[in-house]
C-alpha cells in the first residue's frame, strides 16, 4: 500500500491556485507516491509531513516558481522521527519567508538535499527559528547564502548533532 496522487497532479490550480496543504500527510505511515505534483503556486506547507514515518520524502521534481512569493515550511518535517532524506532539489529557497523548526525533532535526518545543494534565505525577516531543533544530524550547511539576512534567531537551538559545518559563511 501507499499513497499515490496519479490521477490528479496539478495541485497548482486547486483553491484560486493560493492554498495551503497544511498537515496533508499529518502521522501518516504508508509510503508517498508524489514527486510528480505540480504545487507552483502552493504558499504554506505548514506541517505537511508531521509525523510521517517513512525514510525518504523526495519532492525533487516539484516544481516551486521563483515567482512564488512567502512561502511557509514552518514545521514542514516536524516530529518525522524515521525520516533521513529528503529531496528539495526543485525548490526555490529565496522565497521561503518562514521556515522555523522544519525538521524539528527529526532525529534520524542524515541530509536535506536543496537546489544546487545551496539555500538562499530570502530577507530579513525570514523566520528560521529552531528550524533544526531536536535534530541529531551533522548539518552540512556551509553552503547556504545569509547575505540578506539579519538575525538567524535559535536556527539551531537544542540542536544535539556533533557537527555544523559553517565555513563559508
Amino acid at each position: 500500500r501507499y499513497v499515490s496522487t496519479s490521477s490528479y497532479r496539478d495541485w497548482g490550480s486547486f483553491n484560486n491556485g493560493r492554498s495551503a496543504v497544511g498537515e496533508m500527510f499529518l502521522n501518516i505511515k504508508i509510503p508517498l507516491n508524489i514527486g510528480h505534483w505540480n504545487v507552483s503556486k502552493q504558499v504554506n506547507f505548514y506541517t505537511m509531513f508531521g509525523g510521517y514515518k517513512g525514510t525518504i520524502i523526495d519532492l525533487s521534481e516539484w516544481n516551486i516558481l521563483y515567482s512564488t512569493k512567502d512561502i511557509i515550511w514552518r514545521m514542514m518535517f516536524n516530529n518525522c522521527s524515521n525520516l533521513q532524506y529528503v529531496y528539495l532539489t526543485s525548490f526555490w529557497t529565496e522565497n521561503v519567508s518562514y521556515i522555523a523548526a522544519m525538521f524539528a525533532n527529526c532525529t534520524s535526518l542524515i541530509k536535506a538535499y536543496f537546489r544546487d545543494n545551496k539555500v538562499v534565505l530570502p530577507a530579513v525577516n525570514t523566520n528560521t527559528y529552531g528550524m533544526y531543533v531536536g535534530c541529531t544530524c551533522d548539518l552540512h550547511v556551509e553552503e547556504w547564502d545569509l547575505s540578506k539576512i539579519t538575525t538567524l534567531n535559535s536556527l539551531f537551538r537544542s540542536y544535539r548533532g556533533t557537527t555544523i559545518d559553517l565555513s563559508s559563511w
